[in-house]
């Protein structure tokens, strides 16, 4: 080998230890940037989880990332059956794909309650793309809009002197219930009470 090839191979070498070293500085600067977010922010793909930052691994219950990727494989893992939610099931193996490309590139899940904690979870993920198969998920907690709009559809639905169903509520069920009926050749009674115009 002469002197020029050398030359070239050293120069070949550096450049590539450069490369790694500069994407490693940005990788690390996006980890410190999503480590100052107090969303639970993920990068990940379909079914292994590369970065959590530190909010999501306090949630968690986790000290390190490591001790999460041991004990968590893919995110999605995590993720409860729950009708509007997406589940572990609901997309297949190419979930986050097909997330990141629905029309508002988010969707509502219910997470599994971490160990020391004793309620569930929902929150919107917010997917975007990030170089090859990469992700970026960012958590918003919706538990506590859940738990008002339940309260709220509670409120609707029942009568809160009856504690019985509203007429509201009674005029969406009925013509179900009578379809069902017919359609399986059920026996439907029902009895009615007008508690407005009742008399002692």
């Amino acid at each position: 080998m002469d002197e020029y090839n050398i030359i070239i191979i050293a120069f070949s070498i550096i450049l590539f230890l450069v490369s790694i070293y500069l994407f490693r500085r940005s990788l690390g600067a996006v980890e410190d940037f999503l480590n100052l977010q107090t969303n639970i922010s993920i990068i990940a793909t379909n079914d292994s989880t590369i970065f959590i930052n530190r909010s999501g691994l306090k949630f968690f219950g986790f000290d390190t990332i490591k001790d999460f990727q041991k004990e968590v494989k893919s995110i999605n893992r995590l993720f409860l059956e729950e009708d509007s939610c997406v589940s572990r099931y609901s997309h297949g193996k190419s979930w986050l794909e097909k997330i990141y490309n629905s029309k508002q590139s988010m969707a509502k899940i219910k997470i599994k309650t971490p160990a020391d904690r004793r309620m569930d979870y929902f929150f919107y993920i917010q997917v975007s793309r990030l170089k090859g198969d990469r992700y970026l998920l960012i958590f918003t907690n919706i538990t506590k809009l859940e738990s008002d709009k339940d309260i709220i559809r509670k409120l609707a639905d029942y009568d809160q002197l009856t504690n019985i169903y509203s007429r509201v509520k009674f005029n969406e069920m009925f013509p179900l219930h009578i379809n069902r009926a017919l359609s399986y050749n059920e026996k439907f009674s029902i009895i009615l009470f007008d508690i407005d115009h009742s008399y002692h």
